[in-house]
């Protein structure tokens, strides 16, 4: 099985090199120079990954992501700049949304490596995806979306799926082998290990963005997910 990436070449300066550049086994990439291009690759072709340019401004980038969202919310969707530099309030504001990466167009190098990097879990998750009833799959999606909201993040769920709790619970269980709580803090570890990385954030800043009202919390849920704390894991990072 093949990676699917569908670039929307719209908004991109640096598209021609990336046409020339982008690379990588087992992954294909489809380029679309208009959105009617964009609609036939869609519904002629599987894809997995769709890759953008946020040249509009940060409200219509939020609109294209809820737009994809909702044609099929399994999309992953990367997004580029055409800033050199990065805005990491930016970058921030599109990954709890749900994108999953943001980088700059001029940065092929690593965009090629992230690629390399997640091809094995995009594919996994395709195929664990088919598995999960509709009350997990619809349960995970908006977790994936919302997992910073801090206060009373199940009754968040519950409303955005339609789904009572004890249904979540019940079946983000026994479809994953993780409880929904377990859910909640592997994504947020995981939105903290992309804003240490990334950004130059403090623990306290990092915490609130991911939904912690305080360091202890995430600094509790990093280790129990990685064995490290942020502060060691930033410290390697040096």
């Amino acid at each position: 099985m093949k990676l699917k990436v569908l670039v929307i070449e719209l908004g991109i300066k640096n598209a021609a090199n990336l046409k020339k550049n982008l690379k990588g086994k087992n992954i294909d990439f489809l380029f679309a120079s208009s959105f009617l291009d964009v609609v036939d690759i869609i519904h002629l072709d599987k894809v997995h990954v769709i890759l953008f340019s946020d040249f509009r401004g940060v409200k219509s980038t939020v609109g294209y992501i809820k737009m994809f969202k909702t044609t099929n919310p399994d999309f992953k969707l990367v997004i580029l700049s055409n800033e050199k530099k990065l805005n990491e309030e930016s970058r921030t504001y599109y990954i709890q949304r749900g994108v999953e990466y943001y980088i700059s167009g001029y940065d092929i190098g690593g965009l090629n490596n992230f690629f390399i990097k997640n091809l094995s879990r995009f594919l996994n998750e395709e195929q664990i995806l088919t598995e999960w009833s509709r009350c997990t799959k619809k349960a995970i999606r908006s977790l994936k979306n919302n997992y910073h909201i801090a206060d009373n993040i199940l009754d968040y769920i519950v409303k955005e799926s339609n789904y009572s709790a004890s249904a979540i619970s019940h079946c983000v269980k026994r479809d994953t082998g993780e409880s929904f709580m377990d859910w909640v803090q592997k994504l947020r570890v995981g939105g903290a290990v992309e804003l240490l990385k990334s950004s130059e954030y403090s623990l306290s800043e990092i915490s609130n963005k991911v939904g912690y009202k305080t360091n202890q919390g995430l600094t509790k849920a990093f280790k129990k997910f990685t064995g490290k704390t942020p502060a060691f894991y930033r410290k390697k990072l040096d």
